[in-house]
């Protein structure tokens, strides 16, 4: 398959899809097999299952190929690296069901009837979105309670829920979308390599109003052994995704979610890898954690309750690894124009070195050191004896060709210096030396047109 190119293998598009089930996947041969065999044995059987590769290296593709000789419901197709917000919006693009939903490679369903209850409920009740509870899968152990800022993950009774009761940000996988909601309203992830899922789901649930939702466990996320790390790119689309969710928040005075979005900011996951890159002294993560700072709207903070009142305490120790990282960019830039200087200066003399090796005139010898003439051209060095038994017109001659010499020293100087100015300099620097460079050049071929005459 060629990257970049939409390739279904061994799949009929026929219309009257009930749902489109969408797995975006990077490397994930190691519970591929148990996502797709939840998906698979869904009672549901009007659906069709997007699988988009996102350029793995391992056998992902070759896994999604088997699954796709044997099952015509599957759609394959291979891109390049994109990350898995722009893999889902490419599943949107191609999806004909009439609700999709998501699912990642290394998560499942917990049993076969979740498809079908999503979609008869949805359809029962005309919801535009409905989802069920989230539950977790941590070394063997399924864990269903939540609480805190994760409270959100489980309903207590089947029944529509106004967003602005719920206001939570995670988990959108527990959900059917209806597509044609999604697609009018133009709701799609943004190109984010962390972090794109909570502001798709929060700008789908503004839209949207209300939801169905179920007291049945609908999703089952598989959550790794140790916390991950990121690198500068996704910590700064981390920082992007929670000020466009603090920023919807504010809009739609949503002053629970943007609390709870504040302490997206500091939990554990994100906390300490947003401090090691500040501490690194990372500008592009510096300019844009000033930016989501600046989102906070201060309002809805003056009631915050117990559970997150270390916000504001991580929130002085950002200030001050920020104010840290002015003093030291300070003495940096100071040193840096220290040691500027000083590099400038070794670079005029070298300059001048060099320029003296290319032509240069002096006195040696004797008391007075003026018994020979040394002149230096291009490296090569020629003495003269002095003659000091000349008559009168020899001397003036002699003193004549004297002056010559220093002219034509000054003049080879300020040539080669405008010469090498003119190559070192720019816009109109690099025009006023390059007029010196063609002044200096005239004189210095009439002196050449002198000594030949002598």
């Amino acid at each position: 398959m060629t990257n970049n190119t939409t390739k279904a293998t061994d799949c009929s598009r026929g219309n009257g899809k009930k749902i489109s089930v969408i797995i975006p996947l990077y490397n994930g041969e190691e519970h591929l097999h148990e996502c797709l065999k939840s998906v698979v044995g869904q009672t549901l059987e009007d659906i069709e299952i997007i699988c988009i590769n996102d350029g793995s290296t391992d056998q992902s593709l070759d896994i999604l190929k088997e699954y796709a000789s044997a099952d015509a419901r599957f759609k394959v197709i291979d891109q390049k690296n994109s990350g898995s917000g722009i893999a889902r919006n490419k599943g949107l693009v191609l999806a004909e069901g009439e609700f999709v939903i998501f699912i990642d490679s290394d998560d499942y369903y917990p049993d076969n009837s979740v498809l079908q209850t999503l979609y008869d409920n949805a359809k029962k009740h005309n919801a535009l979105i409905c989802g069920g509870s989230f539950v977790m899968l941590f070394n063997g152990e399924i864990y269903s309670h939540h609480t805190g800022t994760l409270s959100g993950y489980t309903f207590d009774q089947d029944g529509f829920i106004e967003y602005g009761d719920y206001q939570f940000d995670y988990g959108y996988h527990r959900f059917v979308y209806n597509r044609e909601f999604l697609r009018r309203n133009n709701i799609v992830f943004p190109d984010y390599k962390r972090f794109q899922d909570p502001p798709f789901f929060v700008t789908a649930m503004i839209l949207a109003q209300r939801f169905y939702v179920l007291k049945k466990n609908t999703y089952v996320f598989r959550v790794k052994d140790a916390l991950p790390t990121f690198n500068t790119q996704q910590i700064r689309d981390i920082l992007k995704g929670i000020q466009d969710n603090l920023v919807m928040s504010h809009k739609h005075n949503l002053s629970h979610l943007h609390r709870l979005t504040v302490s997206r900011l500091v939990d554990s996951v994100h906390r300490n890898e947003i401090v090691r890159h500040i501490k690194e002294w990372n500008l592009g993560i510096i300019l844009q954690f000033i930016k989501t700072k600046r989102s906070i709207n201060h309002d809805s903070m003056t009631h915050i309750d117990p559970a997150l009142t270390t916000i504001v305490q991580e929130m002085s120790l950002y200030k001050l690894l920020l104010e840290e990282y002015v003093q030291n960019g300070k003495s940096l830039l100071n040193k840096y124009m220290q040691s500027s200087k000083s590099l400038l200066s070794r670079c005029l003399q070298l300059l001048k070195k060099c320029l003296q090796t290319i032509f240069s005139v002096r006195n040696e010898g004797g008391v007075n050191g003026k018994t020979h003439k040394v002149i230096t051209i291009l490296g090569i060095k020629a003495k003269f004896k002095r003659n000091t038994n000349v008559n009168i017109s020899d001397a003036q001659r002699l003193r004549d060709n004297l002056t010559l010499l220093q002219e034509k020293k000054s003049i080879y100087w300020h040539y080669y210096r405008c010469k090498v100015l003119a190559k070192l300099t720019f816009g109109e620097k690099r025009k006023h030396y390059k007029a010196k460079r063609d002044f200096y050049h005239e004189k210095v071929r009439r002196i050449r047109e002198i000594y030949k005459q002598k």
